[in-house]
């Protein structure tokens, strides 16, 4: 499938292991995942960590906040997703990492490109420059194979300034306030969700960015979205798209 967007890990190869991950991060590599994405939240001291949810729960089993909680403390957590897996990887050790420690192991396992996905639930919690001086910081193992994608363009905005780094818009909606905020920041990437997109047949917008659409779990639904200029699919099952894509 020539047309077939190219694959990036959504949180790691996430059908066999916990989400944002080193071993779904490593499984992703191992399978010839083109891109990994992983998402960012700060922890009480402003430690940047790999970690998707506001709260711990349905990744840890363990209540509670994650803004409230020193990054030593989340060191204790094992990152199992108990609703997905049971207790499989209870047992397992699985700690939740740094974005430094993150970066470091996909740098060392040669990740082609890393999207950096910052939430804004616990960013509210710091100061934005700060906060990214820190994720900016994190990520330099990556050196040239990183771009900062959010949904916050003052995050952005904050990283282009201080970094030549690329960045990429995670639109909340498909509608024309979207539209101006894309136009305005003139990012790299543009990111949506599929169920948000126009239906088959309806443009894109046009602009200096590249399409990336999550999440996109069948070569064939990939192969259609690459028909309609779209770039990169991010997609849960890594070892599936890619022998779909062969």
């Amino acid at each position: 499938m020539a047309d077939t967007p190219k694959i990036v890990a959504h949180r790691g190869h996430t059908e066999d292991f916990p989400e944002n991950t080193l071993p779904a991060f490593q499984a992703a590599l191992e399978h010839g995942a083109d891109a990994i994405e992983l998402d960012v939240q700060f922890c009480r001291d402003g430690t940047p960590v790999v970690f998707h949810d506001e709260h711990l729960d349905r990744l840890t089993g363990t209540e509670g906040a994650l803004a409230h909680q020193e990054f030593e403390e989340l060191r204790k957590l094992c990152v199992h997703e108990p609703g997905r897996f049971g207790e499989r990887f209870a047992k397992h050790d699985i700690a939740i990492p740094s974005l430094t420690e993150a970066a470091r192991y996909l740098a060392e396992h040669d990740a082609p490109l890393v999207f950096i996905d910052v939430k804004r639930d616990t960013l509210a919690w710091h100061d934005t420059p700060a906060g990214t001086q820190a994720v900016l910081k994190a990520c330099e193992p990556l050196k040239e194979r990183f771009v900062i994608i959010s949904a916050d363009e003052n995050l952005l905005r904050q990283a282009r300034s201080m970094s030549k780094v690329p960045i990429g818009l995670v639109l909340s909606s498909w509608d024309a306030n979207e539209w101006e905020r894309a136009d305005a920041l003139t990012p790299e990437y543009l990111f949506v969700d599929e169920q948000q997109m126009p239906p088959p047949g309806s443009p894109l917008w046009e602009g200096p960015w590249q399409w990336a659409v999550y999440e996109v779990n069948e070569p064939e639904r990939a192969y259609a979205l690459g028909k309609r200029g779209v770039a990169y699919v991010e997609t849960r099952d890594v070892r599936t798209m890619k022998k779909g894509k062969n």
